[in-house]
C-alpha cells in the first residue's frame, strides 16, 4: 500500500502541481521532499537540477518513455508527459500509480508483452553498477525501445567501454548530481543533445573528460567502504561475487586503466590529510542524518499497539548520534591543527556550532522515544533535519576545494623543488 503522503504527493502532481515544465525551476520537488531512500534497495535520488535535466530530455523527446528504475525523474514528470510513461521498478511502494510495472532486473523481460518495442525513449539507472547486471538492464532496455528510440542510462565513467558495447551509449559532457551516491556518475545516450552538451554546475566547473576528473569535479566522490555483503540484495537475488560496490569499482577502474596507476602516487600534504579526516566524519555525519527521516516517518505512520518507539527508527536515531559524538570529539582533538591549517583561531573553529554537530544533535533527540506523535509533527522536524543536511554537503564542498587547492600548492612546489 502506498503511504499517505505519497498517495497525496501523486494526487496533487496530476492536479497541477509543477505541471509545465517552465514551471519546475521555482518548484519544490514533492517526490525529493516526501520519499526517502531506501538503503536495502540502494536506492540513490537524483538532485533536483539533475531531475530537471532528465525531465527535459524526455519532454521534448515528445514521445512515450520507460523510466527503468528512475522513479525520481517520473514522479517529477508534468502531467501530460507522464500520461504517456511508464516507472519499472522493484519498489513497489508506487504499485498504485497506474504508470507503474513491477520490475526484477533477475528477470529482465518479465513484462506485459504490449511493453514490447512500444517506448520511443528509455531511461535506466540500475542499482549496481557491475557488468552482469548491466547485462540484464540492457536485455530490458532493448526489448523495451523501439527501433530508432532514444536511450539514456547513468553509470560510472569506467563502465564506459562497457555501455558502448551493450547499448551503443557514449558519455555526454553533462554529469548527474547523486547527493547520497559516494562516487560519480556520467550520463550516456545513443543520441545528441544540446541540452546535454554542457557541464552540470553542480559537479563541474571544466570539461571533465579533456583533463584529469580530480581537477575538475566540485564533488570529491570517494570509494564507499562496504563490508562484503552490505551490496542490498534486491529480491534476495543479487548475483553471487558482488561483494562491496567499493571493491567493483576499484576493479572497474583498474582494468579501464589497463593496469595502470590511476591516481596520483604522491602523498598527499598532512594539511590535505586533515582536512579529509574532517569531511568524512561530516559526510559520515550527513548520511546517517539522511538515514533517520525514513524509519521515523514509518514509526509516525504506524505506531506500536504498545505505545513502543520504532526499533528502527531508534536504531537509525542512535548511529546519528554516534556520528555526532564521534565527529565533536574530533574536532575537540584537532583543533589547534585544523585552526593551522584553516587559518583561523581555535576558537573559531569551535565557534556558533559551525559544523552543525550540535544541531543534529538536537535533531536526534526531538525524535528520541518515538516523541513526533503526528505528521505535521514529523514534517516539522524533517524540514530542520534536512536543512542541516544541505548545510553539511555545503561544508563538504567547500572542504573538497580546499584540499584540492592544498594538494596543487604541494604538487607545485614539489615540482618546482
Amino acid at each position: 500500500q502506498v503511504h499517505a503522503s505519497r498517495a497525496k504527493f501523486a494526487l496533487s502532481a496530476r492536479g497541477g502541481t509543477c505541471v509545465r515544465l517552465a514551471d519546475m525551476v521555482g518548484c519544490e520537488n514533492e517526490f525529493l521532499k516526501e520519499t526517502g531512500e531506501r538503503s536495502d534497495l540502494n536506492q540513490y535520488w537524483y538532485s533536483r537540477p539533475t531531475i530537471d535535466a532528465l525531465v527535459a530530455e524526455i519532454v521534448q523527446s515528445g514521445g512515450s518513455a520507460a523510466l527503468v528504475s528512475t522513479p525520481s525523474v517520473y514522479f517529477s514528470l508534468p502531467e501530460d508527459a507522464r500520461q504517456r510513461c511508464k516507472v519499472l521498478d522493484y519498489d513497489r511502494q508506487w504499485e498504485s500509480d497506474p504508470g507503474y510495472v513491477f520490475y526484477d532486473f533477475n528477470a529482465p523481460v518479465d513484462l506485459p508483452p504490449e511493453l514490447r518495442g512500444a517506448f520511443d525513449f528509455v531511461l535506466v539507472d540500475p542499482p549496481f553498477i557491475t557488468h552482469e547486471v548491466w547485462t540484464k538492464y540492457a536485455e530490458t532496455t532493448r526489448f523495451l525501445v523501439r527501433e530508432g528510440g532514444r536511450i539514456l542510462c547513468t553509470t560510472i565513467n569506467e563502465n564506459d567501454g562497457m555501455m558502448q558495447e551493450l547499448l551503443g551509449t557514449t558519455p555526454v559532457l553533462f554529469r548527474p548530481s547523486i547527493p547520497n551516491l559516494v562516487y560519480q556518475y556520467s550520463v550516456y545516450t545513443n543520441y545528441s543533445s544540446e541540452g546535454l552538451a554542457r557541464l552540470n554546475p553542480e559537479i563541474d566547473d571544466c570539461d571533465w573528460r579533456a583533463v584529469e576528473p580530480k581537477q575538475c569535479a566540485k564533488q570529491e566522490r570517494s570509494l564507499p567502504t562496504l563490508l562484503p555483503g552490505e551490496s542490498a540484495a534486491i529480491g534476495g537475488k543479487l548475483p553471487a561475487g558482488l561483494g562491496a560496490e567499493a571493491a567493483v569499482v576499484a576493479a572497474l577502474a583498474a582494468e579501464a586503466a589497463g593496469g595502470s596507476e590511476v591516481i596520483d602516487a604522491r602523498a598527499p600534504p598532512p594539511g590535505a590529510v586533515l582536512l579529509t579526516e574532517l569531511r568524512e566524519r561530516l559526510g559520515c555525519l550527513k548520511r546517517t542524518t539522511e538515514a533517520v527521516f525514513v524509519p521515523v516517518q514509518q514509526g509516525v505512520r504506524r505506531p506500536s499497539a504498545v505505545g513502543r518507539p520504532s526499533p528502527a527508527a531508534e536504531r537509525a536515531l542512535d548511529a546519528a548520534d554516534v556520528a555526532a559524538l564521534d565527529a565533536r570529539e574530533w574536532l575537540v582533538g584537532h583543533r589547534a591543527e585544523l585552526a593551522a591549517v584553516l587559518g583561523e583561531t581555535e576558537e573559531a573553529v569551535l565557534a556558533s556550532d559551525r559544523w552543525r554537530i550540535e544541531a543534529v544533535l538536537g535533531v536526534v533527540s526531538a525524535a528520541k522515544g518515538g516523541a513526533l506523535k503526528d505528521m505535521t509533527a514529523y514534517q516539522e522536524w524533517a524540514n530542520i533535519g534536512r536543512e542541516h543536511s544541505v548545510e553539511l554537503f555545503k561544508m563538504s564542498s567547500s572542504l573538497l576545494d580546499r584540499i584540492k587547492a592544498l594538494k596543487r600548492e604541494a604538487a607545485a612546489a614539489a615540482d618546482g623543488a
